[in-house]
């Protein structure tokens, strides 16, 4: 196994560590109108991204399983989405290493 192969498996065992973003339900009732809207807004973006970054090998998994599936697609064309996907996924590794 090559350095670089021993790194990219040591940065998937990390335990990704988010910090919190949830409101406490204090916080929530004390929000008015505006803030709770900007929050939502915030949340809708915030909480897909963070879903992802729990287990971003297996929203790989899931997205090359539906690349595979798509009968439009030549074999070329899913060997070039497969490997954005997979190029995506060692960026997001190792962004949250850093």
């Amino acid at each position: 196994m090559t350095d670089q192969e021993q790194t990219f498996i040591e940065l998937l065992r990390k335990n990704i560590q988010l910090g919190k973003f949830l409101p406490t339900p204090e916080e929530i009732e004390k929000m008015d109108e505006h803030e709770f809207t900007s929050w939502i807004e915030r949340a809708a973006i915030e909480i897909p991204k963070r879903k992802v970054a729990r287990n971003p090998l297996f929203h790989l998994k899931e997205q090359i399983s539906q690349i595979l599936a798509d009968e439009n697609k030549s074999e070329i064309e899913k060997e070039e989405a497969i490997y954005d996907r997979i190029r995506w996924y060692w960026k997001l590794i190792l962004r949250q290493s850093e």
